[in-house]
């Protein structure tokens, strides 16, 4: 007896050890990528300390999320570089003052609890800026995330092995190590998803054992995660909505009346809790979102399905997508074209064999042999567990809204809106795997050689998106940049918001100027009128073409006809070689900043 129970107790710690190994080496796998290849950080990635750390200032260059560039602030003028600094970390008498995380977010477009969690860990460490702060929470997330999503899929899949190796495969891919490099709320935001989804699998679980009922904790944990999840990211409501719905339907055809008013007032009770600790999720999900043109919204849409092709099976090449897309209209195509071409060979021997076949088919559907194939896939696909059925309607929908919603081109790195579903989708391609293995009978090894190999591509195969290695001839800018003057120059006033991208990599500034190209006479006063004993940085961000063997900058300014000046490069750097502090104009090299290169030279 006792060394039964000794080998039960085995066999349950068993799994955790392995999954606790697979954690261990996937979190290796993402830290490698942080310090080896990732090189800089998104704008959203400088928003998320900005917005968790800026006392009641949530943009360096507005008051509010989308202004007209005419209402830009501390641009086009020299800031000194304690207000860069100070946007991205907390001042001692500003620690743990979380009625400014609610007043910044208020005026940004989402709730609050990621911010206030980064500004509990910031507060922690008043006057420092570091990385490491975000990277904190997406490991603890990821690790959670891990955990639940095991759970789930032994609920899902009927097997603590399938699970592991799930767990395994997903843990490698794209989706997963871009998840947790990108310095946002999303992956927060995706562990409140599996954690709701897994509560919903035993809620499933509980309702198909007799006499059994979920339990008071269950719904408190429903209404803890829904409100958690909706103060997490607002994407949230639309899949727990989905779900609620799902479920609610289900348990009406059931007629489990009581579980379903319990239920259903849980997941309200939770989403009416959000909205009373954060009152502005009403006006953010009312005001108004972009919305983009219908053939562009297909177009986007295919996009979105290439994305999770590659960020999950880690298939770059559209061809693949292509092929799948349009096989179905070359077959159709063939069975039109081959019509008259077997009417014209009806009389030739194996033309007239094949269509005695077709013309049997019909009889030989009705047979004994056809009808039990039948039953049998049948049986086998009454044999999937209903959640994969939410999934595939959670799926396309989060897809379908995201190319509705948002302009691929002008935002780029949209895969970041369709992390919410993306360990469901990789869960429906497993799972879709398993239930192919299963009905051609593939043994438990050959399974595991297939899953292996592509654990093996996903490991090898991936590219992550949010790297931002963009040319640069320079590892830092920091030590260059300290204590000393810069000047930023973007293509047009339009990109004068891009002064919030600086704090993360001119941390150390002594004073810095933020302007676009422009020969407007107040702001070149402004330029030149910096009297300082220091060194003075020109960092210049332009679109340049060549035109008849000559380079040109486009200047973006609305005195000029179609608000457009062309100027030579010479003539536009003969402005600043002519400022009264300028000894020099020397070359220094190339950095970029979120995905705009700086040209660099030294001017003092």
């Amino acid at each position: 007896m006792k060394e039964r129970l000794k080998k039960i107790k085995q066999m349950r710690i068993l799994p955790v050890f392995l999954l606790a190994v697979i954690i261990i080496l996937q979190l290796l796998n993402v830290t490698y990528t942080i310090v080896n290849k990732k090189k800089g950080y998104h704008s959203d990635e400088i928003f998320s300390y900005g917005l968790s750390n800026s006392f009641y200032q949530p943009f360096l260059h507005s008051d509010k999320i989308y202004v007209d560039s005419n209402e830009y602030i501390n641009v086009d003028k020299w800031i000194p570089g304690e207000l860069l600094r100070d946007y991205v970390t907390v001042q001692p008498d500003e620690t743990f003052r979380y009625d400014s995380v609610w007043y910044n977010q208020m005026l940004d477009r989402h709730p609050p609890l990621y911010y206030a969690v980064l500004h509990t860990i910031c507060s922690f460490f008043p006057d420092t800026y570091s990385p490491v702060f975000g990277y904190i929470i997406n490991y603890v997330c990821f690790i959670v995330m891990q955990i639940f999503l095991y759970k789930l899929a032994v609920n899902m899949l009927k097997s603590k092995y399938l699970a592991l190796l799930f767990c395994c495969f997903w843990g490698f891919t794209t989706a997963a190590v871009d998840m947790n490099i990108f310095i946002r709320m999303y992956c927060m935001l995706t562990m409140m998803t599996v954690i709701f989804m897994y509560l919903h699998s035993e809620m499933y679980r509980i309702s198909r054992q007799p006499g059994q009922k979920p339990s008071v904790k269950m719904y408190i944990a429903l209404i803890t995660v829904t409100a958690l999840g909706a103060l997490t990211q607002h994407m949230f409501l639309i899949v727990a909505f989905l779900t609620a719905v799902f479920f609610c339907i289900y348990y009406l055809a059931k007629k489990q009346f009581r579980v379903f008013w319990k239920y259903g007032f849980s997941v309200l009770g939770g989403t009416v809790f959000s909205v009373l600790v954060f009152p502005y999720t009403i006006n953010h999900l009312l005001s108004e979102s972009g919305k983009i043109s219908y053939s562009l919204f297909f177009r986007q849409l295919y996009l979105t399905y290439r994305y999770f092709l590659r960020d999950i099976v880690s298939l770059a090449g559209g061809e693949t997508i292509f092929l799948i897309i349009t096989l179905p209209v070359f077959l159709l195509i063939a069975v039109v074209f081959s019509i008259p071409v077997l009417y014209l060979l009806r009389d030739k021997p194996k033309v007239k064999k094949f269509l005695l076949s077709l013309k049997a088919l019909p009889e030989k559907i009705k047979t004994a042999k056809f009808k039990a194939i039948l039953k049998g896939l049948w049986n086998n696909i009454k044999k999937i567990h209903p959640m994969f059925y939410l999934f595939f309607i959670c799926i396309p929908v989060i897809f379908a809204m995201t190319a509705y919603s948002v302009d691929f081109i002008s935002m780029g790195y949209v895969e970041r809106y369709l992390f919410i579903v993306y360990p469901l989708a990789a869960l429906v391609f497993f799972g879709l795997l398993c239930f192919l293995f299963t009905s051609l009978k593939i043994k438990k090894i050959a399974v595991t050689v297939i899953i292996s190999a592509i654990i093996f591509h996903s490991i090898f195969g991936h590219n992550s998106t949010f790297l931002f290695d963009q040319k640069r001839t320079m590892d830092s800018i920091d030590e260059l940049t300290a204590g000393n003057e810069c000047i930023f120059v973007v293509k047009d006033r339009d990109e004068r918001w891009l002064l919030d991208t600086l704090p993360g990599a001119v941390y150390n500034a002594d004073n810095v100027m933020m302007t676009y190209m422009t020969e407007d006479k107040d702001v070149l006063e402004e330029i030149a009128s910096l009297k300082t004993n220091k060194k003075v940085y020109l960092f210049i961000n332009a679109y340049t073409r060549t035109y008849e063997d000559e380079t040109y900058l486009y200047m973006y300014d609305d005195k000029y006809e179609n608000g457009k000046k062309k100027i030579s490069a010479d003539d536009y750097y003969n402005i600043f070689k002519n400022m009264p502090y300028s000894t020099m104009f020397e070359y220094i090299g190339e950095y970029s900043i979120f995905s705009r290169t700086y040209t660099i030279y030294e001017l003092a």
